[in-house]
């Protein structure tokens, strides 16, 4: 699933931090690629690309600095307790305005075209069978 199907499902995302992903990348353990084999984001590419670290979606993240933040009784994990039903009503109320924004958008997309119903069809003359598409060899129905 994409991230927004997560979020819309009520995922919620627990990350490395930008602080523990350059610390990745400089000892070449790990590294996001977009796509391009070598390609190494910039910092100011992660927070203008990677929808995980863009500056107006991090409210919906929840973000570690160390791998021992996800040990069992670290303090990272208590807050991540404490502040789940909060950041589960944030990560709620932002998808059904994305969900809106994006239905309103689709909308006007398609208002943009005129309806098919109010096209009238192209009357070919009997004897363009040159400029005619191929027919399709379809199978005989049984």
């Amino acid at each position: 699933m994409s991230l927004f199907e997560n979020l819309n499902v009520g995922v919620l995302y627990i990350l490395p931090s930008l602080k523990l992903y350059e610390s990745w990348l400089r000892r070449d353990l790990f590294w996001l690629d977009g796509g391009e084999p070598n390609k190494r984001w910039t910092y100011e590419e992660l927070l203008s690309y990677v929808d995980w670290y863009r500056t107006d979606l991090q409210f919906l993240f929840f973000y570690f600095d160390d791998l021992a933040d996800l040990a069992p009784d670290s303090e990272f994990r208590k807050m991540v307790a404490r502040e789940a039903e909060a950041k589960s009503q944030a990560v709620g109320q932002f998808m059904k305005n994305h969900t809106n924004r994006s239905i309103d958008a689709w909308k006007q997309a398609l208002e943009s075209f005129p309806r098919l119903a109010d096209s009238s069809p192209v009357r070919r003359p009997a004897n363009s069978q040159q400029t005619m598409p191929p027919k399709a060899n379809l199978p005989s129905q049984v």
